[in-house]
């Protein structure tokens, strides 16, 4: 019997992920109406345990909704474009919208409509 050449056999190993969520509670509300009354309550959690003498009870707020739509703005801005400020000004993505964070640090689009007499939040839209 002659002698068969053994062949060499090359293994490739491919390994699939999801992309990675740091967020996943975006993936698990099903409308942003819930999403946003969680995100109250969760905010209305942290709050009273800290503030142990005046905890907040009952139905949820106007004012606490806004800040939960506002937290919630915050979170999917930092899961889409990061949370490094100089990145998000020189990405190519966004260079032509001239971005820039407002004073409760939402990204919006700059310069738009600067000079309309529209409200801040027409002239000014969030990205």
């Amino acid at each position: 019997m002659e002698d068969i050449p053994k062949r060499k056999s090359n293994t490739l190993v491919l390994v699939a992920q999801r992309p990675h969520e740091e967020f996943p509670i975006f993936a698990r509300c099903s409308t942003l109406h819930k999403l946003t009354r969680i995100a109250a309550y969760c905010l209305r959690f942290i709050s009273n345990i800290s503030n142990k003498m005046s905890k907040v009870t009952g139905l949820i707020s106007v004012e606490e909704l806004h800040k939960a739509n506002l937290c919630l703005m915050k979170l999917a801005q930092k899961e889409s474009f990061g949370s490094n400020r100089n990145e998000i000004n020189s990405s190519k993505q966004l260079k032509g919208l001239n971005p820039f964070f407002d004073d409760v640090g939402i990204l919006r689009v700059g310069e738009r409509l600067t000079y309309s007499n529209y409200s801040y939040g027409k002239k000014h839209l969030i990205i």
